[in-house]
């Protein structure tokens, strides 16, 4: 699993004491360029446990590779804290989307920085659905020791952070053209989106609370369809496929990641499940005094994240009068505007009703 926090809260300290232990392996973000600046993470690391496969990743942000000899060095001194703390260090990860025209530009960079780094130490990068069918690609992996492919992107709405059907076929051709060992990244996290008046995307929001905000679209990967994704692709025993690496750990104050059970699920029970269906729920505005307004509640009762997609009916005597900017009212019928995962055990207003 990634852990992705630039900042290690105590949240994030119960998480790995909780999660690594179910895990074959943590990959740590270690540092990260923007703008041509690096900033590096204050890695806690008397807070991980002894003997966990670690890899250290670092994410360059944004199309030109950092100078060598900067990142090299930075590299080095993360692996000598490491180092100093007990700890060993499998493997460094470098996270570039390259694109697809520069992979060969990308696999002269990654060979000098091999060369600069300590001869033990392994290197994986992360690798784009996109740069399948490129020439350059087999000279990038001979680079590497193995790779992460990321299926998860935000491209539309529509799609949702995974194109399940394009995963598949991504990650069938990478095993049979590609004679190198990698790993499959899916994603147990969700964003919301602002969209401008032809539905394209022009803001992503990663970290707020969705509840609270309504009329922003949710971009997400069902967890459901997570699973029958993976149980698919081992079915098929892919000779070059590792296994998988989620992103990122969730923490007690992550409102927009899956919950304890539903990892558990995908992780460790991989076992399909029966959901408790959406359903209304209403009650009194104001009962001391009269009871023909009604607030109204969807409820999920389920310890998973679902999908609202059903068409949900209130009494027959009764309109609703206002609906949050997610819902609409038709015919005594109450239906979400677009699909959107409901948290595990959520109880969410979405309006008001008047009844006879």
């Amino acid at each position: 699993m990634y852990i992705w926090q630039r900042v290690w809260t105590p949240e994030l300290s119960v998480s790995i004491g909780n999660w690594s232990k179910k895990l074959s392996g943590l990959k740590i973000l270690s540092g990260y360029f923007e703008r041509g600046k690096y900033k590096s993470v204050d890695i806690k690391w008397n807070e991980i446990p002894k003997k966990t496969n670690l890899t250290l990743v670092f994410r360059i942000n944004g199309v030109k590779l950092p100078a060598l000899d900067e990142i090299s060095a930075l590299i080095n001194k993360q692996i000598s804290k490491a180092k100093q703390n007990s700890h060993h260090i499998d493997y460094i990860e470098i996270d570039f989307d390259s694109p697809t025209s520069k992979l060969d530009v990308y696999q002269k960079w990654l060979s000098q920085l091999k060369n600069q780094l300590s001869n033990k130490i392994k290197i994986s990068i992360t690798a784009l659905p996109t740069w399948q069918h490129s020439e350059k690609l087999n000279g990038l992996l001979s680079v590497v020791d193995h790779y992460v492919l990321q299926v998860h992107s935000v491209d539309s709405p529509e799609q949702g952070l995974v194109d399940f059907a394009g995963a598949v076929s991504s990650v069938i051709y990478f095993s049979e053209n590609y004679n190198k060992p990698f790993v499959v990244s899916l994603p147990n996290y969700w964003y919301r989106a602002a969209l401008d008046n032809n539905n394209n995307i022009k803001a992503i929001l990663a970290e707020s609370q969705l509840i609270d905000s309504p009329g922003l679209r949710q971009i997400f990967a069902e967890p459901a369809q997570l699973l029958n994704l993976k149980l698919d692709i081992e079915k098929m025993q892919l000779k070059n496929l590792m296994g998988w690496v989620w992103f990122r750990m969730p923490t007690s104050n992550d409102k927009q990641i899956f919950a304890e059970v539903t990892m558990n699920k995908l992780i460790v029970d991989q076992m399909q499940w029966s959901l408790i269906p959406i359903n209304l729920q209403f009650s009194p505005v104001n009962p001391e005094i009269e009871t023909s307004n009604y607030d109204i509640y969807i409820e999920n009762k389920s310890s998973i994240e679902q999908v609202i997609s059903t068409t949900l009916e209130i009494p027959k005597e009764c309109e609703a009068q206002h609906l949050t900017k997610d819902f609409e009212f038709e015919n005594n019928q109450i239906k979400a505007k677009y699909q959107t995962l409901f948290r595990a055990n959520e109880t969410l207003r979405i309006g008001w009703m008047v009844c006879n």
